[in-house]
């Protein structure tokens, strides 16, 4: 998921259409005050490499020394995270920001959407996706 204030948009990821791919590149655009969800180790790589901005903003109501120290008092902070539903998006960042902003996500062909999330799947037999994912 990415917030960008100052281009006005709201990318909002969803699973097995190639959002990671649009995540990277849309990095590019980016500036310090936008929200950039973190992807998998392996993309985050990806982006590093081509020099583009790496996850910042995410973390909600983040002042770091009241974070280190609920931190080590074993309390976690929310953070924004790359599937947010446009829902929860709404609710964090506000209904002004949300409503004013263009929203857009990406779609796939079902039948490939399908065979990417068997393999998906495949190459991860412990990983359970989360109940509200959906191929509808």
């Amino acid at each position: 998921m990415i917030v960008s204030h100052e281009h006005r948009f709201i990318f909002i990821k969803t699973r097995k259409t190639a959002g990671t791919s649009i995540e990277i590149s849309l990095s590019k655009e980016c500036g310090p005050k936008d929200i950039i969800t973190p992807i998998a180790e392996v993309d985050e790589k990806i982006r590093e490499n081509l020099g583009y901005r790496e996850p910042q903003n995410y973390k909600i109501n983040e002042t770091k020394l009241i974070n280190n120290l609920f931190q080590r008092l074993g309390f976690k902070f929310k953070e924004h995270y790359n599937h947010s539903p446009a829902k929860l998006i709404r609710k964090r960042i506000g209904n002004s920001d949300f409503n004013s902003y263009f929203k857009f996500c990406v779609v796939r062909n079902p039948w490939d959407r399908v065979v990417s999330l068997y393999y998906w799947r495949l190459n991860r037999p412990n990983h359970k996706l989360p109940k509200s994912t959906s191929l509808a």
